[in-house]
């Protein structure tokens, strides 16, 4: 139950930075802290922080529902290793997704990102390279669409938006978790790649 236990650990900490300012600053992505103080702890630790309720609920009810699906199917695919797997994707995604904020702003004292929203994205991505013609529901619409469907008009909108950039969203993190959730488990099982491309091209034939 690993996914549970990152929930509870990310529900916990970030109502606690809720009522702490300080304790919410020291937690979140601030890049010149990070180069200047070596402060590397913020790469994992703004993972735990969101800016709000409706942030938080977000991103875990997502993790719940997609990261209890992507646990067991590390389990059936990777065996023994599939608690390393799942949290390297998990927690490997927010330290890629960090990267590029920490390069494009390292010289801006006033940036700061908090959120679990490029360690999700690559948590879905994983879920769309292991089961691309499983159905997701989206708030939205009521009806499925194929999860590899799904991962083409989300790649495509935070593009949009990345481009555009006119909310405090942070899209380039999404794009970055999804590409690191969808690669680092080929690279440990690089057959999931042919497997993946078969289900899409050879469903019900």
């Amino acid at each position: 139950m690993i996914t549970v236990i990152i929930i509870i650990i990310t529900v916990i900490i970030s109502w606690l930075c809720f009522s702490d300012s300080n304790l919410f600053d020291k937690f979140s992505l601030r890049p010149l802290e990070i180069i200047k103080r070596k402060q590397f702890y913020r790469i994992v630790s703004h993972a735990l922080v969101h800016n709000n309720w409706q942030h938080l609920l977000f991103n875990m009810f997502t993790l719940f529902f997609i990261g209890m699906h992507v646990e067991q199917l590390c389990l059936d695919i990777f065996e023994q290793n599939y608690i390393l797997i799942f949290l390297l994707i998990y927690i490997g995604g927010a330290i890629f997704t960090s990267g590029y904020s920490i390069y494009s702003n390292r010289n801006n004292p006033l940036y700061t990102a908090v959120g679990a929203s490029g360690a999700v994205s690559a948590i879905v991505f994983a879920f769309i390279l292991f089961e691309p013609r499983q159905k997701l529901y989206l708030f939205a619409l009521p009806i499925g669409i194929p999860s590899y469907i799904f991962g083409i008009l989300f790649i495509m909108t935070s593009l949009y938006l990345a481009k555009k950039n006119n909310d405090a969203i942070a899209h380039d993190a999404h794009i970055s978790g999804a590409i690191w959730g969808f690669i680092l488990p080929i690279l440990f099982r690089p057959d999931l790649f042919s497997q993946f491309i078969f289900q899409i091209f050879n469903y019900n034939r």
